[in-house]
């Protein structure tokens, strides 16, 4: 019982977005959708035949850290955190740590390394792999990578960042 209606303000017909209160149709069936306004759809969506979105290519390993951290604008700004349930304190905080350099270096604990901090038996909540990935898409981080240890002392000696920004709760 989905109803569809054309999106507001455009006049294309590839353009669709469904009512409130709705159920999402199962794109994997093809099926043919009867929208609002005796419209009728049938299309087919396959994510995989896109192309990687570019903030994938924010996300480096450590063993291409190196060359990663020398093709980025300087100076080089570095921070770190869990970023688990991202909020609005955690994107004004990473803007505003972006603002003082050329590029922001953005290292998330990993899954071992938050439970170890004593947030929760449930933390993280998000895997590490989806928060790389949300934090990626944030047009202020330029890189981000990961740690394991319980600070990132080992990576900021590799990285070598000529601006460190820490949260108010961490004495530096």
């Amino acid at each position: 019982n989905s109803i569809w209606r054309p999106c507001a303000g455009l006049k294309t017909p590839s353009c669709w977005t469904m009512a409130a209160n709705t159920q999402a149709p199962n794109f994997k069936r093809p099926e043919t959708l009867q929208a609002a306004y005796g419209h009728t759809v049938t299309r087919k969506t396959n994510m995989q035949h896109f192309p990687t979105p570019d903030f994938e290519h924010k996300i480096c390993a450590h063993e291409q850290l190196r060359q990663r951290l020398a093709a980025l604008p300087q100076p080089i700004v570095f921070t770190n955190g869990c970023f688990d349930i991202l909020h609005r304190g955690h994107v004004t905080y990473l803007a505003q740590a972006r603002a003082l350099g050329g590029s922001l270096v953005l290292a998330l604990n990993t899954d071992a390394s938050v439970k170890r901090q004593n947030k929760g038996d449930d933390r993280p909540i998000n895997s590490l792999n989806n928060r790389l990935a949300v934090v990626a898409a944030l047009q202020s981080v330029d890189l981000v990578t990961w740690f394991d240890e319980d600070t990132p002392a080992n990576l900021i000696a590799l990285v070598q960042p000529d601006v460190l920004v820490k949260g108010g709760d961490w004495a530096v």
